[in-house]
């Protein structure tokens, strides 16, 4: 079997979950760290939404979402908010919105959604930015900050840091037309 003999740029050769080479970092183990709100915030603005993405089953890269079968399904990209933070910013079922923070901003359509939780909004991955009303995702995140525990480990594993594209800190709001 091709993949029985393979092994992971690990001192071991094998999946750790525990980095000895972290233990002065107190990340021996994995842990969550919330990235720091400041990184995306306006001047001293503090911005309340968690932006998520996710991959579809209907579009599953950016590379597909031009084929027609799939606009058919899903005819533009758009962002899903809770009823709850749309109300209190005056935005309805399919209103042009602006997804912002200190980086950058992208404009799309909004759905409503009790099924999202308040605080969260969420927009599918694999858009390309042409597809957008304007701006891109890429616009949100930064992969500026990067995790101290990461610079340590990339001489053994040669991962790059990468977006944080399920820990970034927006506000959302309506756009005038």
């Amino acid at each position: 079997m091709e993949w029985a003999e393979a092994q992971f740029r690990t001192p071991s050769g094998r999946l750790e979950f525990y980095a000895e080479e972290c233990a002065d970092l107190g990340d021996a183990l994995p842990i969550y760290r919330e990235r720091p709100r400041d990184l995306y915030a306006l001047a001293g603005e503090q911005l309340p939404l968690s932006l998520v993405s996710y991959h579809s089953k209907f579009l599953p890269s950016a590379t597909l979402n031009e084929v027609a079968t799939f606009r058919d399904l899903i005819p533009g990209p758009y962002v899903t908010v809770n009823p709850l933070d749309a109300e209190s910013r005056d935005i309805g079922e399919d209103d042009i919105v602006e997804i912002y923070n200190g980086l950058g901003s992208v404009i799309l359509h909004a759905r409503l959604s009790e099924g999202m939780r308040p605080g969260t909004i969420a927009v599918m991955q694999g858009w390309r930015r042409s597809s957008f009303i304007e701006g891109g995702m890429q616009e949100l995140v930064s992969g500026n900050v990067t995790n101290p525990a990461h610079l340590k480990m990339k001489p053994l594993t040669g991962a790059d840091p990468n977006a944080p594209l399920h820990d970034v800190w927006v506000d959302i709001r309506k756009v005038n037309t």
